[in-house]
């Protein structure tokens, strides 16, 4: 019997090729859509998944209290680990990793080759016992054991010996201090793990590891608790302990210190200072994409309903002559329902081809690096027979049901459907179809808006023409010859050294005026460098003065510092900016005179409000040199830059970034979800307009008669359109009220996620709407003059 149905379906898609074109269309780029989102989704959602014992290994994050106001960092004391390894009984194994990119690349020679290399870290042997990476060659935990021994990745392997196996055993010289021999290979990590390395040096060489005292926080520590421990009762254990060890301190220094532990398979979602050297997503943002996904199917679902109703006037009569020989109405809907499956499948197959075809551009597109054969594996076939079923469901029952309830007479005589009930269901159906695409076409609307804002916003720096150029601890000589060499050459303005990428400046201090007690204490940023910072970043001093060279009275716990602060930070402590300047105070255990207060400026994400902040000068903790360049022709002040560089540091290898293009960097995340709100407001505009050109030919196949008995009085084409109009723009109207409403809400919600965000003028919501409604009243016209356009005579000589 199925096979007859089938049979029957294929000659009736064959049959009528634009309802089959259009039902095809929509739902293979319905499939087509899901199919990306769900392997966008998947690639996000495995993070970290594929470790063993995954669900009891936790990062520690460490919490500082000063003041009322509280910090938390990723980075912990190399004491921690020991602690916990020795006095906490629900702890099984603890690892440290130190990520040397904080404070700029670590330079690797081989055979008297130097390079930059910014995915080099220093771990523990645990390391490899906690995260089991794959092994090519050697034995990862018993060279990092011997003190003597790093691991490499094998591309690193393959960059610098040609291929593992002489890789293994070969020496490596890190920073022309230390040479390793290489004890251990490991494949290429995989792209869904929250870190990313290549080069894995032994933490015990550092002396951290011998380090008794909890300072510095500069560590990553990764902890696995027991089986069946729960992970209250050993974050509780770890915090009375600390607070046992560390009470002394807290009472002098007035600050409370606690921990926190965070699951492995949760980094990928959390702070993005958490998540290693990735960035991180926010998880919402997979539930929209994939909310999304699901509507656009529920677009192409609602396309076959309203096509197949509007070629109901063919079913009608096909439905009478089967019930007069007999056939039930459950044999009728099977039979519809098979018509529909059929399309159904020949959709998700036409859809698998495509994303097989355009899966390089998805991958360019959506930044991710999986395998397009995962939609072949076993779990995501189930879910796309599944989703294939219900669509077929969705789209079939609905009008097999309607078309088989008439009677046998009803459906000889019948054109179409004239239920009622049936009207405003496809209604509700049309209305919910273009408050979708209104919808999205406001989000996208609000999300380039608030980039565009992002892009625009007075920064309180200078980032245009300005490039950073990582430093190593070996070109200190060369800094002033540099210095002076740019701007000699007429290449930079100015030039300065600074510890941290201006664009995210993460180091943290404490400040406190002299005399005062430690609760006064405020928590603040630093950047490190020389006097010139405040000139290189077109900083504007608003009191006091800016650093000079005489301000560099050398470094030490006998020096006295002169230092910048900005004004959020002359307001934590208490005063306005003109009141801040010559203030005594300890900067990080830095005799310090307040010189000058700059004008507040972005050093983070504007997710963040701007934080306190100071300027120090201490060269030597100078990672980047900061050059405002000369403007001109960028391409030949980049070349001369570059053969000044090898001149004076020809040890290095020249590497540069713009400052704008790492503040762009910031706002990844919301570029591609800007780029995949635009794609997915296009897709439903598309299906939208396929299913409302199948309602209008509904309404004029049922209302042909009357369009015809209308000319024959005299109707002329204008008053045609304006009949089958009315009704439609009364339903986008509506659509366009819930989807302004909706606009409202969500621009309420996701902007809250910025601590700076755009004002939203009305007309954004305003033409997002008009031009949808444009183009549907194009379709809609169309169809119109289409129908205006037929002979009378033919629609009215059956009667």
């Amino acid at each position: 019997m199925w096979k007859n149905y089938f049979k029957t379906s294929l000659r009736q898609l064959l049959k009528k090729k634009l309802y089959t074109g259009i039902n095809v269309i929509g739902l293979s780029i319905g499939f087509l859509s899901l199919m990306a989102i769900s392997l966008y989704i998947y690639h996000h959602w495995s993070y970290d998944r594929n470790f063993a014992d995954k669900e009891r290994i936790f990062q520690i994050s460490q919490t500082f209290e000063v003041g009322g106001n509280s910090q938390e960092i990723a980075n912990t004391p190399a004491m921690l680990a020991n602690m916990m390894q020795d006095d906490i009984a629900g702890v099984e194994k603890t690892a440290r990793l130190f990520n040397v990119a904080m404070f700029g690349p670590t330079l690797i020679k081989t055979d008297g080759e130097n390079q930059s290399e910014y995915k080099f870290s220093y771990v523990d042997e645990s390391f490899f016992e906690l995260f089991n990476l794959e092994v090519l060659a050697g034995d990862p935990v018993a060279a990092l054991a011997s003190g003597e021994k790093m691991v490499l990745t094998e591309s690193a392997a393959i960059r610098y010996y040609g291929s593992t196996d002489k890789a293994m055993g070969a020496d490596i010289i890190v920073g022309d201090t230390k040479t390793y021999e290489i004890g251990a290979v490991l494949d290429d990590l995989p792209d869904n793990i929250h870190f990313e390395y290549e080069f894995f040096a032994p933490f015990k060489i550092l002396n951290a590891a011998k380090n008794p005292e909890w300072q510095p926080s500069n560590y990553i520590t990764y902890v696995k608790i027991h089986q069946g421990v729960s992970e209250e009762e050993t974050l509780q254990q770890i915090n009375a302990r600390t607070s046992e060890l560390l009470s002394d301190m807290m009472a002098q220094y007035h600050f409370k210190v606690s921990f926190g532990l965070h699951a492995l398979t949760d980094l990928h979602f959390g702070e993005e200072f958490l998540s290693g050297a990735k960035p991180t997503i926010d998880v919402r943002y997979l539930y929209i994409f994939g909310f999304a996904a699901l509507l656009i199917i529920l677009i192409a679902s609602i396309n076959y309903i309203n096509l197949a109703t509007a070629e109901s006037g063919d079913k009608n009569k096909e439905t009478g002559i089967r019930k007069v020989m007999g056939a039930s109405r459950s044999q009728l809907i099977r039979m519809y329902l098979a018509e529909a499956g059929l399309l159904v499948t020949i959709s998700l197959l036409i859809a698998y081809i495509l994303m097989y075809a355009l899966f390089p551009q998805f991958k360019t597109l959506s930044g991710i690096n999986t395998d397009v054969d995962l939609l072949l594996s076993f779990p995501f076939l189930t879910f796309f027979i599944l989703i294939a079923l219900i669509v077929t469901l969705l789209s079939g029952f609905y009008p097999s049901w309607m078309i088989s309830a008439l009677q046998p007479a009803q459906s000889l005589k019948s054109k179409g459907l004239s239920i009622g009930k049936g009207g405003n269901m496809r209604k509700v159906l049309v209305v919910f179809q273009f408050f979708v695409s209104m919808f999205m076409i406001i989000a996208t609307a609000i999300i380039y808006f608030q980039l565009n804002f992002i892009q625009n916003k007075n920064l309180g720096y200078d980032k245009d023409m300005v490039i950073t150029m990582p430093l190593d601890y070996k070109m200190q000589d060369q800094v002033s010859a540099l210095k002076s060499e740019l701007k000699r050459e007429g290449l930079a303005k100015h030039v300065a050294v600074t510890s941290d990428n201006p664009v995210v400046i993460k180091a943290g201090y404490r400040i406190i005026e002299e005399g005062k007690t430690q609760e006064y204490a405020v928590n603040i940023n630093g950047l490190a460098g020389d006097f010139d910072m405040a000139k290189s970043l077109g900083l504007n001093i608003v009191a006091g003065n800016d650093l000079t060279e005489q301000d560099d009275n050398g470094t030490g716990p006998e020096a006295h510092y002169r230092i910048l602060i900005n004004e959020t930070a002359a307001n934590e402590m208490g005063y306005t900016p003109e009141e801040a300047i010559l203030k005594k105070v300890d900067f990080g255990g830095r005799k310090s005179t307040i010189k000058g207060v700059v004008q507040d400026f972005h050093f983070s994400s504007l997710h963040e409000e701007i934080k306190p902040l100071g300027l120090f000068i201490e060269p030597e903790q100078g990672n980047y040199l900061v050059a405002k360049l000369q403007n001109g022709d960028v391409k030949n002040t980049l070349a001369g830059v570059e053969t000044i560089w090898k001149k004076l540091v020809p040890h290095r290898p020249f590497e540069y970034q713009f400052l704008d293009d790492k503040y762009n960097a910031l706002y990844e995340a919301e570029t591609k979800i800007g780029q995949v709100f635009t794609t997915f407001s296009i897709i439903a505009i598309c299906i939208a307009c396929l299913g409302l050109f199948g309602l209008v030919s509904f309404v004029a196949n049922k209302r042909s008669k009357e369009i015809s008995i209308r000319k024959v009085l005299g109707a002329n084409s204008f008053d045609v359109l304006k009949l089958l109009s009315f009704e439609f723009v009364k339903l986008l109207v509506l659509s366009a009220i819930i989807a302004i409403g909706a606009g409202v809400y969500f621009s309420d919600t996701w902007l809250q996620s910025f601590a700076y965000r755009t004002e939203l003028p009305l007309w954004i919501y305003i033409v997002s709407v008009v031009l949808v409604m444009a183009i549907s009243l194009i379709t809609i016209w169309y169809k119109s003059l289409m129908a205006a356009g037929q002979n009378p005579v033919n629609n009215l000589k059956s009667e």
